[in-house]
């Protein structure tokens, strides 16, 4: 089971960028699994490799990972974007 050693390894880098009570293991979870969810439809030709399914794939994330993310966390990548 290296990959779940390797998958807890990533959770814990990630955890300080949560809200306090956030479940990040689940969160993980559901960002793997929708990313799989989007490649199975489109290698059995359901949706086209395209980049508006990638950008769809995304928005999908981003819509459930940024309501738990921490302000402060969110604040630093508005300031590195208007750069």
């Amino acid at each position: 089971m290296t990959h779940l050693k390797h998958f807890h390894a990533l959770i814990e880098k990630v955890r300080l960028a949560f809200k306090p009570g956030t479940n990040v293991d689940m969160l993980v979870h559901q960002i793997f699994d929708t990313m799989l969810a989007f490649a199975t439809r489109v290698l059995n030709g359901e949706m086209e490799n395209s980049e508006a399914t990638t950008e769809w794939t995304f928005e999908q994330i981003y819509s459930f990972v940024v309501p738990s993310v921490r302000a402060e966390v969110l604040e630093e990548e508005d300031k590195k974007e208007a750069i």
